[in-house]
């Protein structure tokens, strides 16, 4: 039996895992979803998606937004998974966007800025639109750490800002074994774990 806190550890070492409070039973199954359940509960429901606009258009709605992990929901990513932010819209008259739309997805972590995903860099184009959609972006290994995080969401026509999510989704970054060597650097060690190589070799002279 191993009992801690340490989320990489118990993601590393355990399949299953129990979460206890006071003593009693709160969750039992695959340790994905008992740490989801455990970092929802502590950041008191942060986790969870809201659509609060800063910028609305009467054309055009955002009706939610998802973490998605490895295909599936989630409230938690751990450095070196695939991560997908996936928001859903509906448009009243999609002709009036007939030139397609831009869609930024951009990342706070301790209220800094730390990454943003823009679909013009990405794709070198715009996003059609239709009256119900679905627009995605997949990161192939999130690169940061331990840290809570929010999303923000921009979707743009013709470079004028038509909706803004200032925190269109919270959710937690965790650290991981991100390259299989069992450490994981210390916290104080930067925020973000990038693939890298290493090598040595007697100099010659």
């Amino acid at each position: 039996m191993f009992v801690s806190h340490n989320m990489p550890a118990i993601q590393r070492l355990c399949a299953r895992s129990v979460y206890l409070r006071q003593g009693s039973v709160v969750a039992d199954g695959p340790t994905q979803q008992t740490i989801d359940r455990y970092l929802g509960e502590m950041s008191g429901g942060a986790a969870a998606q809201g659509v609060t606009y800063a910028r609305r258009n009467e054309w055009l709605d955002v009706t939610s937004v998802e973490l998605l992990v490895d295909g599936g929901p989630r409230t938690t990513v751990a450095a070196g998974a695939t991560l997908t932010f996936r928001a859903r819209y509906r448009c009243r008259e999609p002709d009036r966007f007939r030139d397609g739309l831009e869609c930024g997805f951009i990342v706070f972590g301790h209220g800094q800025k730390l990454a943003n995903f823009w679909s013009n860099a990405g794709l070198g184009h715009t996003l059609p639109i239709a009256r119900e959609g679905v627009i995605s972006c997949t990161i192939p290994a999130w690169p940061f750490r331990s840290m809570p995080m929010t999303l923000q969401v921009h979707l743009n026509y013709r470079l004028e800002n038509l909706v803004d999510l200032p925190e269109a989704l919270r959710f937690e970054s965790l650290d991981s074994d991100r390259f299989g060597t069992g450490i994981v650097p210390h916290p104080t060690e930067g925020i973000v774990l990038l693939p890298h190589t290493w090598e040595t070799h007697p100099s010659h002279r």
